[in-house]
């Protein structure tokens, strides 16, 4: 059993009202997600897709584990890349559709993936983000959208504090079974 929340998982507990059995499931470790296709092509075209923003951007990337802190033990993150300066975080949609999933037609990132890299940064200690889309098409376009994210301490605090709140609510009480 896991019992840790990964920042993928803490935009739907920060929402949630009443958790969903699945959700819980899934942070304590009793279930998994399986990999759809689309999921295998993306972890497929990651490594390619790294490689072509280390070269955009100029930097190191070195990929990483699973980031903690002793203030928030409940909670973790893990983004795809790190360099000196930035967390990363690649998207790799099979479909075109898929796209509007991760950038919203204004240009923002999807509110989800936004709370997913600010915890990244917060749990990795960095200031800036890279959340990096590979267009759909990418094996033959060769097309990266880079968005550049500042770290926001108060939109990360709140959130981890309705992370926080949904465990005590739904969480915890499963754990008490546990011993």
């Amino acid at each position: 059993m896991s019992c840790v929340m990964d920042a993928s998982k803490a935009y739907e507990n920060a929402q949630c009202q009443t958790m969903h059995v699945s959700l819980v499931e899934c942070i304590l470790g009793v279930s998994s997600l399986n990999d759809t296709n689309a999921m295998k092509c993306g972890k497929k075209l990651e490594h390619e897709v790294r490689q072509l923003v280390e070269k955009k951007v100029g930097v190191v990337i070195e990929q990483c584990g699973f980031h903690t802190s002793s203030d928030r033990a409940i909670m973790g993150a893990s983004p795809d890349d790190l360099s000196d300066q930035y967390v990363f975080e690649i998207k790799c949609p099979k479909f075109e559709k898929a796209m509007k999933n991760y950038i919203q037609s204004d240009g923002n990132i999807a509110t989800k993936h936004y709370a997913q890299i600010q915890m990244q940064m917060y749990f990795a200690k960095k200031q800036k983000g890279l959340f990096c889309v590979a267009n759909h098409d990418f094996e033959s376009s060769k097309e990266i959208s880079m968005h550049l994210v500042n770290f926001d301490a108060i939109f990360c605090e709140e959130l981890m504090e309705k992370c926080t709140k949904s465990w005590e609510t739904a969480i915890f009480p499963v754990l008490k079974h546990y011993k």
